[in-house]
Order: C-alpha cells, then sequence, then structure tokens
C-alpha cells in the first residue's frame, strides 16, 4: 500500500498558466495578475485530498498510462480543487469566518472583502471550463462536464441545508446523514473516484453503487471530523472563530448527540435550546459546558472508531486490489486528523 495518495503538485504552474492565458484570458495584465492571486492564495496550503484521489485512482486503474494521461488526471485534479476553493470562499463569507489554513480568508484580505463572492462564483466556473480544456476531444468529456455540473449543484443544496438554523425538527441523524452527502461526499469524495474511472476507459469490475456507499460515508465521516474539530479541535483558533457552530447555529453531530442523550423538554435540554446559535460567549460556553456533563467528546472517539471500521469493511469489497490500497491509504491519512 502507498505511504500517501499521489500528489498533484507538480502540474500546478501548467493549470495555473492555462486558467490565464487560455481560460480567463485578459488583455489587462492586472487582471490576469489578480487572478493569479487568487489562485495561489486559494488553491495552495491545503491538503488537496480531492486532486490526489482522483490522480491516485486514475493511476492504480492505468499503471502503464503514458505519462500525458497522467498530467491530464493530474490536472483535472485541480480542477476538484477549484471547485472546492470556490466553496471554501463563499462557506467562509457565511460563517464570517476569520482564518482558515492559518492565514486571513480571502474576503478578509484589505484589498479584496465582498468582492471575494464573485471571486468563488469565478473559480466554480473555471473549474466547470477545465475539463474541456484538459481533455479536448476525449470521449468521456461529456460525462466528466456532467459530473462537476452535477457536484456542484449537490453541493450547493448541502450549503442550503447547512445554513439552516438548527431546530428540534431537522437536528437528526437522518437530516444529517443527507446534509454531509450533498456538501461534503458528493464533490469530495465521489466527483474525483467517478472522474477518475471515466477517463481511466477501463473494464471496471467496480460497482458505482458500491463505490458510492463508500464516498457517502466517507463524507459523513469527514463532515463529522469538521463538525468535531470546530468544537473541541485546534487550540489554534482565536477566539471568536472557536465553536462557529455553536455560534451560529448550525446542525451538527456534537448537537445531535447531545439532543439524543437529553430527554425533550427536560432542563438541560432547554438550556441547550437556550443558549444554541447565540454569538455571545457566555452562551457558548454552556453549550460546551452540556457537551462536557455528557461525555459528547468521548462519545466521538468511540464514533470514529467504529466509522474506520465500516469504512475498511466498505473498503475491502472493492474488486480492484490497486483501488483498495487508494482508499485504505486515504482513510489513514484522515483517520485522527486535527485540522
Amino acid at each position: 500500500m502507498a505511504v500517501k495518495l499521489s500528489s498533484i503538485a507538480c502540474s500546478f504552474n501548467a493549470v495555473k498558466k492555462a486558467i490565464t492565458e487560455n481560460i480567463c484570458k485578459s488583455d489587462t495584465i492586472v487582471l490576469t495578475q489578480e487572478i493569479s492571486k487568487l489562485l495561489e492564495y486559494n488553491l495552495l496550503g491545503g491538503k488537496l485530498i480531492r486532486g490526489s484521489l482522483l490522480l491516485s485512482i486514475y493511476e492504480a486503474l492505468c499503471p502503464n498510462s503514458s505519462a500525458e494521461m497522467r498530467n491530464q488526471a493530474s490536472q483535472l485534479g485541480w480542477a476538484t480543487e477549484l471547485l472546492h476553493a470556490g466553496l471554501l470562499i463563499q462557506d467562509d463569507i457565511m460563517d464570517e469566518s476569520i482564518k482558515r489554513r492559518n492565514h486571513y480568508c480571502w474576503h478578509r484580505m484589505n484589498d479584496v472583502g465582498l468582492k471575494a463572492v464573485n471571486d468563488g462564483l469565478l473559480l466554480q466556473a473555471t473549474a466547470l471550463m477545465l475539463p474541456s480544456y484538459i481533455l479536448g476531444t476525449h470521449p468521456a468529456l461529456p460525462a466528466v462536464e456532467q459530473e462537476f455540473q452535477q457536484a456542484l449543484f449537490w453541493t450547493a443544496i448541502g450549503q442550503k441545508m447547512d445554513c439552516s438554523r438548527a431546530t428540534a425538527t431537522n437536528s437528526t441523524l437522518e437530516w444529517y446523514r443527507r446534509l454531509a452527502l450533498n456538501k461534503t461526499g458528493r464533490y469530495s469524495f465521489w466527483l474525483p473516484t467517478s472522474v477518475a474511472l471515466l477517463i481511466a476507459d477501463v473494464k471496471s469490475n467496480e460497482p458505482s453503487d458500491r463505490l458510492f456507499r463508500l464516498c457517502s460515508l466517507l463524507g459523513f465521516y469527514y463532515q463529522v471530523q469538521d463538525d468535531y474539530i470546530d468544537c473541541f479541535g485546534s487550540s489554534n483558533k482565536e477566539e471568536d472563530e472557536d465553536c462557529s457552530d455553536i455560534a451560529t447555529g448550525r446542525v451538527t453531530w456534537p448537537l445531535i448527540t447531545a439532543l439524543e442523550m437529553l430527554p425533550p423538554s427536560s432542563s438541560e435540554w432547554n438550556n441547550l435550546w437556550a443558549n444554541y446559535g447565540i454569538r455571545e460567549r457566555r452562551h457558548v460556553e454552556s453549550v460546551k459546558a452540556i457537551y462536557a456533563k455528557l461525555g459528547v467528546k468521548e462519545r466521538y472517539s468511540q464514533l470514529e472508531q467504529e466509522l474506520r471500521k465500516d469504512i475498511s469493511a466498505l473498503i475491502s469489497d472493492l474488486a480492484c486490489s490497486a483501488v483498495r490500497s487508494v482508499f485504505l491509504t486515504l482513510i489513514d491519512s484522515l483517520y485522527q486528523r486535527k485540522q
């Protein structure tokens, strides 16, 4: 099994050149420079999970492919990262976030502000344009473009669900699973997997529904991790960013877990709802105190073990050993992540 997923970093400059000189070609040097800055600031410094997953699956299916085809797969990986970056810009604006990846969020930059709304759209539009530039006359192009369009649509649905204020009605595991699939699972795991299968153009013994279930569970796991990290994780976050999900009243795994342990209309249940979704620090701390009393943090450790076991079981059912290795490497890289 590989120690890590294949890296797409080496093709970044080629992708940036394709975007600035072809897809977003401008006669204005200033605009070209602004787009270059937008790409560098928002695409570099992340984990590149989506792009690396796409390239790794392609290489697993086509180990003897040409350098040109591997380069195409790597550049398509950047298309998934473009989509991701555009979504993050919009998510940070909606959450009023301050920092991401230890840097100020794009909309917090002095010369950006709410222009970031358009920049997020630009990155998403570029992600949809890039496959045709990369693949040209490849027979899989129409299907690849459709996968990107569907990923963007369903992620927007997921973001809409995520922006819904938590209530006793929607704070259920059923709602949360749909939210995690749409917001995270489809574009983070299913998109790179499906695109890799399409461009590999080989007979695959992997039923698409089996792979989709795997990607769906990976999305659930990743979303639970994000919720945990927001509430209990990084100590490097500024106080205004700490527990932003509580402050903004989001439907999250910690909230659902706490509600499952509290009798409806009990004093603790009422106290939780009285403080949830209020930005003042004392209200956030009151919610965290309830979580601590109920042992929500400890329940996460148990759930992570269970999810890793369930995901590993789905991976073991995959027919292609090389693809199994890719997903096992992925789950190893995600296990107990801190950011």
